[in-house]
């Protein structure tokens, strides 16, 4: 580290450090003992502190204190061995992010959420300190999988703050995921169906665990995906720039385990029903908000349906890019377990990992062709058999069929958004007519 960086981190811990949380729960490692935490250390497999990190980040800079922290450097940090400085801010940084996803860790469940919250309000003051010091370019998580640097993601899903929870009483988290896309767990850029996520679990179950089954993220535990094999029963490497899509009959392939996937895309805040915060009022539909249409129309005269609806549509776009730059964030999920569909309003496809579940708006460019064969048709299918038995329940097969079987919506009018009745534009042009000759 530099001793620019060094002084700048000492000053932003020592901010931290002072505030009323950072001294309850995190200045000081965790006496599980004294606070009768019997899991704590089965959970918590890294312990770390403040006090800690604050110690080796000193040592590098030859810093004997600090202004602020001298009530953490007791007699007994003073006898102990000389702490090891950091070789560099990303690991100083690494250790920090270390104490935030302890407590994220151990405090999962939803009604510990205000020291959740804590976390992240601590993190925010660090990276504000650390950009008065002239450090606003902060390295990425050490542990970050190369996949997820391959796709430009910023986190991985034990990093994901809290604004991005909601929580209907249930254990984990409710999140919402655009721009999102399924792959191979060991290779970003290979795209995979996500009806074909719990294929690895039934395989497990029928044939025992994968050699590597439990190790780390990014590391080798899906090396069983390196090689495909063909129809003839030869191996082939899956080189760059060769990529094959994971079939669903890529899981039949004998004495092989199909493999893990896992996802990426954009978090946002979610709404109470599970809508991005910052999407403009009607700029999403399902039936629960204004269309474009009707945006159009507000404080203006509807002479032409056409341009104002055009007009409409970048005003909601460009908002929304403005906005996603401060309120969305790039997120790797390294294991996605299944899918599933919502019924309720709004009808909705969720992807489910071991700690959270996703409600999947728009899926990303490249994945769109994939999901449009798959799952959006099921998705479909579903949805609309629902919606005939919920507005008829003792319909005949004969009568609902039809109805259920009826060609989907035109595409091109994201998350269901309802098109535009043009028999009352032309009814009201008509009105308007006969008002001005008469």
């Amino acid at each position: 580290m530099t001793p620019h960086e060094v002084a700048a981190l000492v000053q932003a811990l020592a901010t931290v450090m002072a505030t009323e949380p950072a001294k309850e729960f995190f200045n000081h490692p965790v006496d599980a003992v004294a606070l009768g935490l019997d899991d704590y250390h089965d959970v918590v497999t890294r312990p770390m502190s403040l006090r800690e990190v604050l110690a080796r980040v000193q040592a590098g800079g030859g810093h004997d204190g600090h202004p602020g922290t001298s009530n953490d450097n007791d007699a007994t940090t003073k006898d102990a061995e000389a702490p090891t400085p950091y070789p560099s801010l990303a690991d100083a940084l690494q250790d920090i992010r270390q104490v935030w996803r302890n407590c994220r860790v151990y405090n999962s469940s939803f009604h510990m959420a205000h020291l959740r919250r804590a976390v992240d309000a601590l993190d925010e003051t660090l990276r504000e300190s650390l950009a008065k010091a002239g450090i606003t370019s902060l390295p990425l998580p050490s542990d970050l999988p190369e996949q997820a640097k391959a796709i430009n993601a910023h986190i991985t899903e034990i990093d994901i703050p809290e604004k991005y929870n909601a929580y209907l009483g249930e254990q984990l988290p409710y999140r919402v995921l655009d721009g999102w896309t399924v792959c191979v767990a060991t290779d970003a850029f290979e795209t995979a169906p996500c009806e074909a996520a719990d294929f690895y679990d039934k395989w497990v179950l029928e044939n025992g665990e994968v050699d590597g089954e439990g190790e780390g993220e990014g590391d080798d535990a899906n090396r069983h995906t390196a090689n495909r094999h063909d129809g003839d029963g030869s191996t082939e490497k899956n080189r760059a720039g060769n990529r094959t899509r994971v079939g669903v009959d890529q899981a039949k392939i004998e004495n092989q385990p199909p493999p893990r996937l896992a996802a990426y895309g954009w978090l946002a805040v979610p709404t109470p029903l599970f809508e991005p915060a910052d999407d403009l009022p009607g700029a999403t539909g399902n039936g629960t908000q204004q269309s474009l249409p009707q945006l159009a129309k507000k404080n203006k005269d509807d002479e032409d349906d056409d341009d104002d609806d055009d007009v409409a549509l970048a005003a909601a776009t460009k908002a929304k890019a403005e906005k996603t730059q401060q309120t969305r964030v790039k997120v790797w999920l390294p294991r996605v377990l299944d899918w599933s569909i919502d019924y309720e309003n709004p009808q909705s496809m969720w992807l489910i990992t071991e700690s959270g579940w996703y409600r999947m708006l728009d899926p990303s460019g490249e994945y769109s062709v994939l999901f449009k064969e798959g799952v959006s048709k099921k998705f479909d299918l579903a949805a609309r058999a629902v919606n005939v038995l919920k507005q008829d329940p003792l319909a005949s097969w004969d009568d609902a069929l039809p109805k259920i079987l009826a060609p989907p919506p035109k595409p091109g009018r994201p998350r269901g958004r309802p098109p535009k009745d043009r028999s009352l534009v032309e009814e009201d042009k008509k009105d308007k007519k006969a008002k001005k000759g008469g």
